[in-house]
């Protein structure tokens, strides 16, 4: 499901629930300090909501709310789980989205151009996937890939700077010093393979950047990072890490390993 709110809608549904603050959102605009804004806010709100029919008045019998709705309200105003994600459509094109996590749920946000809040509701990790792919114009395979590389993180992010800089060299004996002794099937050695990818890997560019945060006592907690990258050959790779672990796994993206990643992120 996926909902267009304006963000008197918006203020009306998470002040009804509760919320002094939401992570993600214009505060100041969603829940001003003055009274006087805020009362005019709010029966703008119900107003809009009335007219868009996400409310319905039922005689005496009080107001009704779609239910589905007000549970994503519900989850974005106490998620047990924020993850930011910046997926880029191209060089210069980005778009920032908030998920909000609870068992079971999750519910993205973005601002759109309009000023508008789109809200859309997510039941299982592939929808989460597709909507990634759709933001990005991913294309990722369905079988699984034999690529795997495990970094410290001071060894990745020195990677990616020897990719944006150009220094094959470097970035090939970084490569090799964190290379497998054998990679069966390929028919290779260890060193040409690794060669291959290392120079694959320099020309990687990212597609997005997703920051996992614990949400508790109004607090965010750093937890898991992932990051999707393409190579020239337009095939995406995936990094990912916790907080806790503090390395990276390298390794070619596949709709399966991405969706389990977010399936193990999330807690679906």
């Amino acid at each position: 499901m996926q909902a267009v709110l304006r963000p008197s809608e918006l203020a009306y549904l998470l002040q009804t629930l509760g919320a002094k603050r939401v992570v993600g959102v214009n505060n100041q605009a969603l829940f001003p300090g003055d009274p006087a804004a805020n009362r005019a806010l709010l029966q703008d709100g119900l107003a809009v909501l009335t007219e868009h029919r996400w409310l319905n008045k039922r005689g005496n019998e009080g107001i009704y709310t779609d239910n589905k709705l007000m549970l994503m309200a519900a989850i974005m105003a106490a998620p047990s789980m924020v993850i930011f994600a910046v997926l880029f459509s191209s060089a210069d094109s980005y778009r920032t989205v908030v998920y909000y996590a609870a068992p079971g749920h999750v519910v993205g946000q973005y601002i759109a151009a309009d000023g508008n809040y789109v809200l859309t509701h997510f039941a299982s990790p592939n929808a989460i996937v597709r909507h990634w792919q759709q933001a990005t114009d991913l294309s990722l395979p369905d079988d699984e890939a034999d690529f795997s590389l495990r970094l410290p993180r001071g060894e990745f992010e020195a990677m990616l700077s020897l990719a944006r800089s150009g220094d094959g060299e470097a970035l090939r004996t970084l490569v090799l010093r964190h290379w497998p002794l054998t990679e069966a099937g390929n028919g290779r050695t260890s060193a040409a393979y690794a060669e291959d990818m290392a120079a694959r890997i320099a020309t990687l560019r990212p597609l997005a950047q997703v920051a996992v945060f614990r949400y508790g006592a109004a607090r965010l907690t750093p937890a898991d990072e992932l990051l999707l990258l393409a190579d020239a050959r337009g095939v995406v790779w995936l990094a990912a890490t916790t907080a806790a672990d503090g390395w990276f796994d390298l390794c070619i993206a596949t709709t399966a390993r991405f969706a389990r990643e977010i399936e193990a992120t999330v807690d679906l």
